[in-house]
Order: C-alpha cells, then structure tokens, then sequence
C-alpha cells in the first residue's frame, strides 16, 4: 500500500501559522498507509520534540507530557484526537527513515543557534567500575563538548530545564528564537 503522502510542509494549523520546527522537518516523509493515520506526523513530531526539550527521557514520558501539557500543543496544532498511545510513538518514530531525521534536526538546532560558538562547553563523565588498581587502570571517561552562543550564559542543560519550566520559552525554540 502507497505511503502517505502529507509531509510536515503544511500541518494542520491550530493558532501559530508557522514555526521554524516545521520549516526544518518538511523533508521527513510520513512513511504509514494513509487509510491508517490517526494522528498527523506534524502532530506526532511536535510532541515529541516539544516533550523531549522539556526533559522527557522516554516515549511514555513523552505521552505524560502531552496529557498534562495538551493546551500548550494546541497553541501550535489541532491534536483533534488527543495524544497518541506510547505504543503509537513508537511505531512512527521507529518507521521514520533516520538519515532524513537527522539531517532535519541538525538543520534545526543549529539555526537555534546565534552564531559560531565563543566558548565550548566541556562536559565529561567516569564509567563506575571500570578502574583495576592492580593493573594501575584508571576508570574509563569519556568527554564531550557543546558549542555555545557567545551571549548565552546558560548551558544547553539549563536551557533543557528551563524549556520545561516555561511553556513561552519552549515556544520561543519551537518557532526559532531561542
């Protein structure tokens, strides 16, 4: 059976009639049989994305997030038939072809960004019970950096926990002004 053909291009719109989170994801097609869909890809990606900068690890926090924070969604979408199931995520985001993914949320998050990064945040972390004292091996660590935008004080941690604090906030990544 053919794929649908709705695109995240042109959501059906609730209130905003455009936010930068849709610009960066039209090229991410929705891969389920038309005569199948319940809840629109726009629909499904919104939630997921909004749930998972809020601080949502998982998709049944993801579904939890979007029960108590429904009036939030619909600022941007219908969500005509609620939130979908965990079970409903999962098939949609596992369905997704995740090159495409990837390239859309990249294109995504760096135009979040002000600019070319001043600083670099380093963070790092030691793995428990990887050390041998006896073969004097230190504990495996591993080390990462993030780029910053020279104005923010704020780590993309603290941004993460205050995008799930303040619905304005979350707003302002979602339309690209965070």
């Amino acid at each position: 059976m053919p794929a649908v053909a709705c695109t995240l291009a042109q959501p059906p719109v609730a209130i905003v009639p455009s936010i930068a989170l849709f610009d960066h994801f039209a090229r991410l097609d929705d891969p389920r049989q038309s005569a199948k869909v319940v809840f629109p890809l726009p629909e499904i990606m919104l939630l997921v994305l909004s749930a998972t900068i809020a601080g949502c690890d998982d998709l049944v926090e993801v579904c939890e997030w979007g029960r108590e924070r429904l009036d939030f969604l619909r600022r941007y979408l219908l969500f005509r038939d609620d939130i979908p199931s965990h079970d409903t995520l999962t098939d949609v985001v596992n369905a997704l072809d995740p090159e495409v993914f990837k390239a859309c949320f990249m294109d995504w998050v760096a135009c979040l960004r002000d600019g070319d990064p001043d600083t670099i945040a380093v963070d790092g972390k030691t793995s428990c019970r990887t050390h041998d004292k006896t073969k004097d091996r230190k504990p495996a660590a591993s080390c990462f950096g993030l780029g910053q935008p020279p104005k923010s004080k704020t780590s993309l941690k603290v941004r993460r926990k205050k995008a799930g604090w303040n619905a304005d906030y979350l707003g302002d990544i979602l339309r690209g002004a965070g």
